[in-house]
């Protein structure tokens, strides 16, 4: 079996220090949520607990050391620093989606002629570059029920053999069952979840909906199956599928985010892979089904799966955007895919804001200020409250990439932001850091849960890619 930390690294004091390499075999005893780990470049694995860091070295204890170890920055590939989701805004929260692949995310404060400003729960104040921005959306957070998971507490699992354990914020299954909570969906939801599976295929079924999330079946809700990089949206009642269709990601990847939206006040279901709408169906029948509110994952596989960042919350029935690929029955439902023109119901060549209802407004951002928006329009200047826009229409600037630069690191906060930054300093619990996309920043290191180093190195890009197990 493999050691998982290379032993060059450290001086065992004596023989009876080499026993406490058992902790760290690949198959050992497994890594409690409490833990955080390196991952270096060579394949091995070390957990512990991070003692300090440097713009060059992190300092490490571990049950398997004398006494806390220096390790170089340019030997890791990322370092994983486990704890709960952080809580979102208030309201609602704006999106960023930059030109280099980072996301930001907060509540927005202003925005001028050459920035958005944001207030994050990261990085405090910031303010990215509009020329680095790609889009920007609006999400809403003051209705979000469930973020997980946290542990095993009103979970509960199927069959008399439990395959489902937690552990750093997910459940990861070794068999053929499910795990699933009652009492958790309102009526009209949204479901989104990662999926990591081994093998060369995901092989789950969700279920929405149902009466006993706790059983093997049910026959209330709806069940959809995701297998061999294809999917099928069935309905438990009669067991008639509404449709299904096939993702070229799930075919190549072995990970991948869900979102499921749900409601039973129009039969509407919506499936979006990665962000992306793949399909809308419609339950023709859905005034005759008699629904639940649970939720359950189930692997139908002997191969290891693992589900986390759990997110249940209210959804407003407008569908936003044109499904990607449309397998399944779709028909027309509420705001942005009308399936029987083929075409989107708003023109998203127009600037505008689209609002939550579905509705567009035509114009142009001129002030934010107290959570309000000022939109100028043909009509005159109209003020909008924030949380009910789903998208924020910035002026057209020329779009700009930020420079990679020695030193670059990438950040994943808990709260969903991804930003690559040069570190340059850490102090007093934060990292500081400069881009050109947000200028200098200090980011508070509890609000971090992964960092990548040497991001530029393709060699290394597989462990980033495959599953952690």
């Amino acid at each position: 079996m493999k050691v998982i930390f290379h032993i060059a690294y450290v001086a065992l004091a004596n023989a009876m220090r080499l026993v406490m390499l058992g902790f760290f075999i690949a198959g050992g005893s497994p890594v409690t949520a409490a833990d955080a780990e390196i991952r270096f470049a060579n394949e091995d694995r070390l957990t512990g607990s991070l003692e300090s860091m440097a713009v060059d070295h992190l300092m490490w204890n571990s049950p398997a050391l004398e006494k806390a170890a220096p390790f170089q920055l340019s030997k890791i590939v990322e370092l994983r620093l486990p704890g709960n989701p952080a809580p979102g805004p208030a309201d609602c929260e704006l999106v960023l989606d930059l030109s280099n692949g980072d996301v930001a995310r907060g509540k927005l404060a202003t925005v001028n002629e050459r920035a958005v400003v944001l207030d994050t729960a990261f990085g405090g104040r910031m303010e990215f570059n509009r020329a680095m921005i790609a889009a920007a959306r609006i999400e809403a957070t003051s209705e979000v029920l469930y973020r997980g998971p946290t542990g095993m507490d009103g979970w509960r699992q199927s069959g008399e053999k439990e395959v489902w354990s937690y552990e750093r914020t997910a459940f990861r299954s070794m068999g053929v069952g499910g795990i699933g909570r009652d009492d958790l969906l309102p009526e009209a939801c949204s479901v989104s979840f990662n999926v990591e599976w081994k093998g060369d295929s995901c092989g789950m079924k969700i279920f929405i909906f149902s009466n006993d999330a706790g059983a093997d079946a049910t026959d209330i809700g709806y069940e959809l199956m995701i297998q061999r990089g294809s999917y099928r949206l069935r309905k438990c009642a009669t067991q008639n599928f509404l449709g299904s269709g096939n993702s070229q990601l799930l075919m190549v990847a072995n990970k991948a985010r869900f979102e499921i939206r749900a409601s039973q006040l129009t039969g509407t279901i919506c499936l979006l892979i990665n962000e992306r709408l793949c399909e809308v169906w419609t339950d023709p029948d859905f005034k005759k089904n008699e629904f639940g509110s649970g939720l359950q994952f189930f692997s139908m596989s002997d191969q290891a799966q693992k589900v986390s960042d759990i997110r249940v919350g209210k959804w407003d029935g407008v569908v936003e955007g044109v499904p990607e690929g449309r397998g399944g029955i779709a028909l027309r439902v509420p705001g942005g895919w009308d399936p029987a023109k083929g075409a989107a119901t708003t023109d998203a060549a127009r600037d505008g804001m689209r609002l939550a209802n579905g509705d567009f407004v035509s114009g142009e951002l001129v002030a934010v200020d107290d959570g309000m928006v000022t939109v100028k329009s043909g009509l005159g200047e109209v003020k909008l409250p924030v949380d009910r826009l789903r998208t924020l229409s910035l002026k057209a600037l020329n779009s700009e990439r930020a420079i990679r630069r020695n030193g670059d690191i990438r950040l994943y906060t808990k709260s969903g932001s991804r930003l690559v930054m040069r570190l340059e300093a850490v102090e007093q619990g934060r990292l500081i850091g400069s881009s050109q996309n947000f200028g200098q920043a200090p980011i508070v290191m509890d609000a971090v849960e992964r960092i990548e180093f040497n991001i530029y190195d393709q060699a290394l890009e597989p462990m980033r890619t495959k599953s952690d197990w």
